[in-house]
């Protein structure tokens, strides 16, 4: 679906590690039936603790006509925040998710995601995140608020 020199790092992150997404093939965002939706691809700066990513939104999320729908946005925002406690050693849920929506995305555009952890409250870990345009142009931010598990409830029955 989307060409992969979209989805390359940009220079302005600094050094950057690729991160391999594969091993959630079942994942709503970075799942491997995903490619009509989004074509992402996740680079984590170890020296800042920041995940950035380029995002393609594909024809199948549309909502304005030729731009993406509100709630594609808000899945890639709430995806890269999470994952950020995640690779930051915090094992999350979700637990409130504020999206703030500046400017549509067209289909089929690179745009830059964003996310970092504001501070950590014991159990409470506040991300932010954004979604821009190369040229700066920010399209929307949001705000998480994730709750840390223990991770073995992953394993049994989470929802009991």
């Amino acid at each position: 679906m989307t060409d992969s020199k979209l989805l390359e790092p940009l220079a302005a992150w600094g050094q950057v590690e690729p991160l391999d997404t594969s091993m959630w093939p079942k994942a709503f965002v970075t799942g491997i039936h995903n490619e009509d939706r989004f074509g992402l691809r996740y680079y984590w700066s170890i020296q800042a603790s920041v995940l950035y990513g380029r995002v393609v939104f594909g024809q199948t999320v549309e909502g304005p006509p030729g731009c993406a729908h509100g709630g594609s946005l808000a899945a890639v925002l709430d995806d890269a925040m999470g994952r950020c406690a995640w690779l930051s050693g915090q094992k999350v849920v979700a637990g409130k998710l504020g999206i703030t929506y500046r400017k549509p995305v067209r289909l089929g555009r690179a745009v830059t995601v964003e996310a970092r952890i504001e501070r950590v409250d014991g159990r409470k870990v506040h991300t932010v995140g954004t979604v821009q345009s190369d040229d700066g142009t920010l399209h929307c931010e949001g705000e998480g608020l994730f709750i840390e598990v223990d991770p073995a409830r992953f394993e049994g029955e989470f929802f009991d």
